[in-house]
């Protein structure tokens, strides 16, 4: 029997912490239909927010123009089936990445 293992490599999308890391909180998690994104630590200009299934495929792309240093961007994920997805925001380089669980059902 041949087993297959995926690996979902983030490459350069993790790096060394440093001060001007993208903070990110998700809230729900898991979530059954809106996400609300409290993304701290941006400079004010375009900042790019995506959501990719855990395979690598990217879902969701929105560009975000940022007025402050602390911002709060509300999602849809109703159309998502349930399972595990990533959530990527990056603005000048500087990248952040957590991991979402959508669940419409117990």
């Amino acid at each position: 029997m041949r087993t297959i293992v995926l690996v979902f490599i983030l490459a350069g999308w993790y790096g060394a912490a440093s001060a001007e890391d993208i903070h990110l909180r998700i809230s729900p998690n898991p979530a059954v239909s809106k996400i609300e994104l409290s993304i701290g630590n941006v400079a004010s200009g375009a900042l790019k927010i995506e959501i990719y299934s855990v395979l690598g495929t990217l879902l969701q792309t929105t560009d975000y123009v940022a007025s402050a240093a602390n911002i709060i961007v509300e999602m849809n994920v109703s159309n998502f089936p349930d399972g595990i997805y990533l959530v990527r925001i990056s603005q000048n380089g500087n990248t952040t990445v957590k991991r979402l669980k959508v669940q419409h059902s117990e």
